[in-house]
């Protein structure tokens, strides 16, 4: 999924784009791709992923799983623009919302069952 979809629904989650899903403000659109990155970073190491590449372009591949950038992201991206444009009624919501859908995103690691053993010398 590339950046500008999940800026669109965050947006569109704000109510600040037109009828159309329209932004024209430059500052909403310098402000949507800091917020990507932010959010992006936060959700790529909570995997324990390395080598993080931050997005340049809304144009630009956001690669998490399809359940993290459809349900979890956008709420994330939609607080921080909300912050930026001092909307602390949203900031607040949507950070409430983002901090509780982020506990679902973890590592997901194999767990193996073992019982102990003890090793005895000389056997």
């Amino acid at each position: 999924m590339i950046a500008k979809n999940i800026i669109d629904k965050a947006m569109a989650l704000l109510g600040y784009a037109d009828m159309e899903g329209n932004t024209d403000s430059a500052r909403f659109q310098l402000t949507s791709i800091t917020a990507v990155n932010a959010i992006y970073s936060d959700l790529y190491y909570l995997n324990n992923k390395t080598d993080f590449k931050p997005i340049t372009s809304a144009n630009d591949s956001v690669n998490l799983e399809e359940r993290v950038l459809n349900d979890v992201m956008p709420y994330g991206v939609a607080s921080f623009i909300a912050q930026n444009m001092g909307d602390t009624v949203n900031q607040q919501f949507y950070s409430q919302m983002y901090n509780l859908k982020r506990k679902s995103v973890s590592a997901q690691a194999t767990i193996t069952d073992t019982l102990p053993t003890v090793e005895i010398e000389g056997a």
